[in-house]
């Protein structure tokens, strides 16, 4: 976790050190809902209301960005049926009360191309690719189980932006992440995820 809050520290230092080129920084707030069979049978298929996240995208055309992004998104559930663990920590079912979580924290840069002019409605499409620290976690009463891994992420994404002022747009996107099987589980397995999110924010202009 400690990584994770020295490396939103530098990310948010370096918006501000560019400030000076064409671009803009945008805040979000997210939903996401579980797609693959890994994910959906930890956490289920429940829409997640727990995302938030801190894009930074540079024009490097008039119409073509270039940037980076961290985000956050939470995935909850509470479960009563049995579940067969082999790992490290533990091997056997268990059967009972439990909360399942997922965290991800997804580092990625990203390209976008954005349709519209500068003072009307734009859309655009894109793509990210890099890296997510992926935290799974179980608790049944006073016992815990937890795995972390790395896996590399890809995340296609299409949206909308509407100019509120010269230098503020309303914006929402549809995104899809991926990420590749890697490291041990909880269940003693590597794993994929894969999820749907959906993005409300502003994006702050300079220009």
């Amino acid at each position: 976790m400690k990584k994770i809050k020295y490396i939103l520290l530098f990310t948010l230092f370096i918006g501000y050190t560019v400030q000076a080129q064409s671009g803009f920084t945008s805040i979000s707030w997210g939903w996401a809902m579980a797609q693959n069979e890994d994910m959906k049978n930890f956490v289920g298929n429940d829409l997640n209301m727990r995302g938030f996240g801190v894009d930074m995208r540079f024009f490097v055309r008039p119409r073509l960005t270039a940037g980076f992004s961290i985000r956050w998104d939470i995935f909850r559930t509470t479960r009563d049926e049995q579940l067969s663990f082999r790992s490290d920590s533990f091997n056997g079912d268990i059967t009972g009360k439990q909360w399942h979580y997922i965290n991800t924290f997804p580092l990625l840069a990203n390209m976008h191309y954005y349709f519209g002019g500068r003072n009307t409605i734009q859309f655009y499409l894109g793509g990210s690719a890099g890296i997510s620290y992926i935290r799974e976690r179980f608790d049944i009463g006073l016992f815990t189980l937890e795995a972390s891994n790395w896996h590399f992420t890809i995340v296609p994404e299409a949206g909308f932006t509407y100019p509120i002022t010269r230098q503020t747009r309303l914006y929402t996107n549809l995104r899809y992440n991926y990420s590749v099987a890697a490291g041990k589980s909880i269940t003693g397995d590597p794993k994929g995820y894969s999820y749907i999110g959906i993005d409300l924010g502003l994006a702050f202009y300079y220009w």
